[in-house]
């Protein structure tokens, strides 16, 4: 299925950014947060021209790797932070 999500950023409610970008979505919808350095780090290191992110549930580890790639090494495990409000 495909979908529109939606990724925000930012230090505090002064500063945001808002990117959104096409994905194949399975399963229902989902608010997670994390702190944005460790997925944008895990991403420029993966060498793919897309990436799979596994998801559970708000508050359980997140798995994001390259589509298509089996290496265990190139998996990378990103715990949420808590949403507030």
């Amino acid at each position: 299925m495909a979908a529109l999500s939606s990724w925000r950023g930012g230090t505090n409610d002064d500063a945001q950014v808002v990117d959104s970008v096409d994905v194949g979505l399975e399963g229902g919808e989902l608010s997670i947060a994390f702190n944005p350095t460790y997925p944008v780090d895990a991403l420029n290191l993966l060498n793919t021209a897309s990436v799979q992110f596994h998801f559970t549930n708000a508050t359980k580890p997140a798995v994001l790797r390259g589509a298509g790639c089996d290496d265990p090494a190139l998996r990378y495990l990103l715990m949420p932070i808590r949403l507030t409000g």
